[in-house]
Parts: C-alpha cells; sequence; structure tokens
C-alpha cells in the first residue's frame, strides 16, 4: 500500500484540476445560461471570467491543485534522491531535474495568486500572475521534458523511459502550440466584441484556452509514470557509473586482484552479483 501511494498524488492532482475546470464549465454553461459577465467578453468566456464570477470554486480548486502539485515535484525530487526511481548521474544533467522543480513550485504559486485575484476587480493583478504561470509551466515541463531525454539514454535498458519522454513531449509541443496561438488570437482580439469578427476571434481564442487548460489534466498524468517504478518494486535503481569512473575503480583495484579476493576488479563482482 505504501508503495502505491506515491502515484496518486499527481493523479489526485490531474482529478482536482478536471473536476474544477468542469465545474466552473457546467456552472457558466447551465447556471449562468452562457451569458456575457461583462460587456468586452466575447460570446464564449474565458476560464478566468468564469472563475471571477464564481470564486468560490475557482479559489479553492487551484489552492489544492498547487498544493497537490507541489507535493507531487517535491516527492519526485526526494524518491530521485534516494534512487526509488531513476535519477542522472551527471551533475550538469541534474540541473534539469532541479530547474523543473524550481519553476514548477513558482507556477503551483502563481497559480494561487491568479485565482485570488479576480480578473473584474484586479485585472493587471490577475494577467500578471496568469502569465507567470503560463511561463513557470512551459519552463517546468521544458526541463522535465529534457531529464526524461536525457534518462533514456542513460538508462537504455528500461523502455519505460522512452515512453514517457514521449509523452511529455507530445503533451508540450501540443500545450506550448496552443498556448501560443491563445496568445496570437487574444492580440488580435484587443478586447473589441462590437464587431462580428472582433466577437468571432475573442470567442476563438477562449474556447482554445479551455482546450489548453483541459490539456493540463493530461500533463498531470505524464508525471504519475515518472512514480511507476515505485509501485512495482521498493528498492533502490542501481547508478549508472560512466566508463571513466569504472575504468579508474578497476585499474586500481587490478595489481591486488590475485592475492585478495576481497579486492576484485569492479567487473568482476558485478559478475558474481549477477551470476
Amino acid at each position: 500500500m505504501v508503495r502505491t501511494a506515491y502515484i496518486w498524488l499527481p493523479v489526485i492532482t490531474a482529478l482536482l484540476w478536471f473536476i474544477t475546470l468542469t465545474t466552473l464549465f457546467l456552472l457558466w454553461r447551465l447556471l449562468d445560461r452562457g451569458q456575457r459577465y461583462q460587456a468586452d467578453e466575447p460570446s464564449i468566456a474565458f476560464v478566468s471570467g468564469v472563475g471571477a464570477a464564481h470564486l468560490l470554486v475557482f479559489t479553492p480548486g487551484c489552492t489544492l491543485v498547487s498544493l497537490f502539485y507541489i507535493m507531487t515535484i517535491v516527492v519526485d525530487r526526494c524518491l530521485r534522491y534516494h534512487q526509488r526511481i531513476p535519477q542522472l548521474s551527471g551533475k550538469w544533467q541534474r540541473c534539469w531535474g532541479y530547474s523543473g522543480a524550481f519553476y514548477a513550485i513558482l507556477s503551483g504559486l502563481s497559480l494561487i495568486a491568479l485565482s485570488s485575484f479576480s480578473l473584474f476587480e484586479y485585472p493587471d493583478i490577475h494577467w500578471r500572475f496568469t502569465f507567470m504561470f503560463s511561463l513557470s509551466l512551459i519552463i517546468s515541463a521544458s526541463c522535465q521534458f529534457m531529464e526524461a531525454f536525457c534518462l533514456q539514454k542513460e538508462y537504455p535498458d528500461k523502455p519505460g523511459l522512452r515512453r514517457n519522454a514521449v509523452l511529455k513531449f507530445a503533451v508540450i509541443a501540443t500545450g506550448t502550440s496552443l498556448a501560443i496561438i491563445v496568445g496570437v488570437l487574444y492580440k488580435a482580439y484587443g478586447g473589441d466584441v462590437t464587431s462580428r469578427r472582433g466577437n468571432s476571434i475573442g470567442s476563438a481564442c477562449a474556447a482554445v484556452e479551455w482546450a489548453v487548460c483541459f490539456l493540463l489534466t493530461f500533463y498531470f498524468l505524464t508525471l504519475a509514470l515518472d512514480f511507476w517504478p515505485t509501485v512495482k518494486t521498493s528498492s533502490r535503481i542501481p547508478c549508472h557509473m560512466d566508463s571513466e569512473s569504472t575504468a579508474e575503480i578497476e585499474n586500481s583495484a587490478a595489481p591486488n586482484s590475485t592475492t585478495d579476493p576481497q579486492k576484485r576488479p569492479i567487473s568482476s563482482v558485478y559478475a558474481t552479483m549477477a551470476d
């Protein structure tokens, strides 16, 4: 039971995010009958607009998602440190993981802040934290992909790492592309709903924004795949040493290998353990 506990953190994060978004969408569509909350909003409301109209759902939902997301990232780093899941051996390569964790925590805190400052009452502050959340999340996801890419090269005998890298790349590339489309459409929209064209562009921008937010659910689920080794075993993952370090150890042990059976080369020790 303890082994499977870790994997539930990203799963709960994804479920909380999906429930929050679905609840907001249903509130806008069914309870509010798809109304415009402000005069400069398009026919399809933005997520932030619906959230500002229903802060009792938006703020607690985003706060819970952020807390579970941050816990997921912290546990991920702890498991890698204790070698419960694969860890990069290179000192500089590990910077991908630490950078990803830093920006992930920053994005989680930004999500709490943007949900606390209503779009209707504090528009400037809200959009600044929204931009910080989006940028931090993209940087964090990119760093995590680079970590997964390096891991599948360092551990070629573990096919699951390659699968994780491919899935992360697919989700991150799709999400980043859609986020860029949102930015382009929002700039073209410019808050103009007086014309039919402006309303259409604004509605398209809002629709793509909803799609990006729902896609984030799948990104959280990719983190569950990183925890999968803890479900199958509780043992530590063997560290991979580079060829230079291995050769140096073997050379230093070679002179005494014939006289002292306890000081055999490391390759012989590994061979004996394998047998």
